[in-house]
């Protein structure tokens, strides 16, 4: 793996660039970002997100924006590693998604922040690009979840170009091929869908190819897409109780991961409590 250390990327300016607009719908003294457990989090609704992403495209950047969706699961891994984490701040936009640190932000700073998530999203910044010929890779999943979520996106939005695509089973000694594939596919927009913290250190690895704006890591969203893993009913995703209708369809899975992250969550918001 290549030392970045070096790239860093001034975060406030990048908000400022891309997101000033997109978040004008908060009141004056409310900021975009808020500081959970130590780490700057940006907090948009996905309309704000898509709008402040989309403008960042089209700036023509000299460098991608890195776009880190911040959940339970993912602060709890990526806190884990001192060395990922520290080549992710000032690198990536992390962004707040989930019921469970809107909960942890309401507990230790007294507010509830807006989030998102990549499921809507996706579909919500292809909208804003749709004058825009998107060249979308996607690297991730299983070959034959990648291959159908390709096929979706391909039907929904037809002004978007595949120009490459991979699966997520690849050893170390692979990814010089890989990114050089995504090189001569030349994209302006490279999804990783892997679990976390992998998919965040793997994303690290493109952030000096030629003409790519946006890297995302996407989780799950190939399974989504390609109709592997449901949504949860309306009411349910109203109430923010998806989490709870994924653990109902897949409980050896993710019961175990949600619980522990329920534990080190509370612990985090003690120790935040009381210093």
């Amino acid at each position: 793996m290549r030392d970045l250390s070096e790239d860093k990327l001034d975060l406030s300016t990048e908000l400022r660039e891309a997101g000033s607009t997109a978040s004008r719908d908060f009141a004056d003294c409310m900021s975009p970002m808020i500081r959970l457990f130590g780490i700057e989090i940006v907090c948009w609704s996905c309309a704000q997100a898509a709008e402040a992403i989309a403008k960042a495209i089209e700036h023509q950047r000299s460098r991608p924006l890195l776009l880190v969706h911040v959940n339970v699961h993912t602060l709890r891994s990526i806190s884990a590693n001192n060395d990922l984490l520290r080549k992710l701040r000032g690198r990536s936009l992390l962004l707040l998604e989930g019921i469970g640190l809107k909960i942890a932000c309401l507990s230790t700073k007294g507010r509830a922040p807006p989030d998102t998530n990549g499921t809507d999203l996706f579909p919500a910044l292809l909208k804003k690009l749709e004058g825009t010929r998107s060249r979308l890779f996607m690297l991730g999943g299983r070959r034959d979840v990648v291959a159908l979520a390709k096929q979706k996106i391909e039907e929904d939005w037809p002004q978007v170009d595949i120009v490459g695509w991979r699966d997520g089973f690849f050893t170390s000694a692979e990814l010089p091929a890989i990114r050089d594939q995504v090189l001569r596919a030349a994209p302006m927009i490279l999804l990783i869908g892997m679990g976390s913290p992998k998919q965040e250190t793997l994303a690290l690895e493109f952030l000096d190819i030629p003409k790519l704006q946006l890297v995302w890591v996407v989780g799950g969203l190939f399974d989504r897409l390609s109709g592997q893993i449901a949504r949860a009913p309306p009411l349910m995703l109203r109430l923010r109780l998806e989490w709870l209708f994924r653990i109902l369809v897949e409980p050896r899975r993710l019961a175990p991961r949600y619980l522990l992250g329920a534990f080190w969550l509370a612990k985090k918001c003690v120790h935040e409590w009381f210093g």
